[in-house]
């Protein structure tokens, strides 16, 4: 899981966000996995999919970190900014 999670962020810095989020949805969809274990894999593709303009997607995505850490990274002020967002 760790693997894709960083395999994920090479393609993100490469401006690849299709493959990077078919990249973190793999690691997503890994049997038995909690979002505690996937908080930075789940931060990930919810930046990929804003960058894909997949925003309500995102912002399910990010409100899914804020339930296991609500001080990861800038997650509220991205939720924030994707507030105006209906599921």
């Amino acid at each position: 899981m760790r693997t894709l999670e960083v395999l994920g962020q090479c393609f993100i810095e490469k401006a690849q966000f299709s493959v990077a989020h078919t990249t973190l949805q793999r690691a997503i969809n890994e049997p038995g996995a909690s979002d505690e274990q996937l908080v930075g894999v789940l931060y990930l593709i919810a930046s990929v999919c804003e960058s894909l303009d997949k925003r309500t997607e995102a912002k399910g995505y990010f409100e899914r970190v804020f339930a296991v850490d609500i001080h990861f990274r800038d997650v509220g002020d991205r939720l924030n900014a994707l507030g105006q967002v209906r599921s």
